[in-house]
């Protein structure tokens, strides 16, 4: 759906983008260029994770050529292009940061940083900040936070949920001229139904 159909009011008639089997995963990037789309692979006998990016502009496809990675998403930063990611392998998860190098159309990636996580911490949600850094929830056990890293994946700041047994998900950013002021989400506890939350990045505060 166009930003500017909303705008204007009245019906709004959606659009194909593409069309791809198995997809439990698809976000757009901030500037609109690209779609991250995680899937399911089922080619062989074990079925396998993968993903790929969809550029809106050309509207043509890239497969990532890896297996086991899950919640891609592309950001733009400071005038280039990352593609953020969870590897996983069994009980042990990490978090891979490539570039993406596109100019008219998407050729390829290249290893940026990665950092691995303990056992059971599951990274997901990954948003781009637009300084260097990004955000990212994690679940470790049944405790929930929201972390900020830097590209580089060289320090990692947490947040932890300020309620016990309060789920975290839909992890977005506010981004203005004057940068990030707050990060947005969803929330829950049990018998609850989902509620918005964010956390101001000034402060440091939750408000729920």
């Amino acid at each position: 759906v166009d930003a500017g159909q909303l705008k204007e009011g009245g019906a709004v008639k959606p659009r194909k983008l593409f069309r791809h089997d198995y997809i439990d995963y698809l976000k757009v990037s901030q500037d609109g260029r690209f779609a991250a789309v995680g899937y399911y692979s089922t080619l062989s006998s074990n079925v396998k994770h993968c993903a790929a990016i969809y550029d809106l502009k050309n509207k043509s496809w890239f497969t990532i050529p890896e297996t086991n990675i899950v919640n891609p998403s592309v950001i733009y930063d400071q005038g280039q292009y990352y593609v953020i990611m969870q590897k996983y392998r069994p009980q042990k998860y990490s978090i891979s940061v490539k570039k993406l190098i596109a100019d008219k159309k998407i050729k390829g990636l290249e290893p940026y940083a990665e950092m691995d996580l303990a056992a059971e911490e599951v990274p997901f949600d990954f948003t781009g900040l637009g300084d260097g850094r990004f955000a990212f929830i994690k679940k470790a056990g049944l405790e929930y936070s929201v972390c900020l890293s830097g590209l580089d994946c060289r320090e990692l700041v947490l947040f932890e949920a300020p309620l016990k047994g309060m789920k975290l998900q839909n992890l977005s950013a506010e981004i203005s001229e004057a940068g990030v002021n707050r990060l947005t989400f969803s929330w829950a506890v049990i018998e609850t139904l989902p509620r918005y939350g964010f956390l101001d990045l000034k402060d440091s505060c939750f408000a729920l």
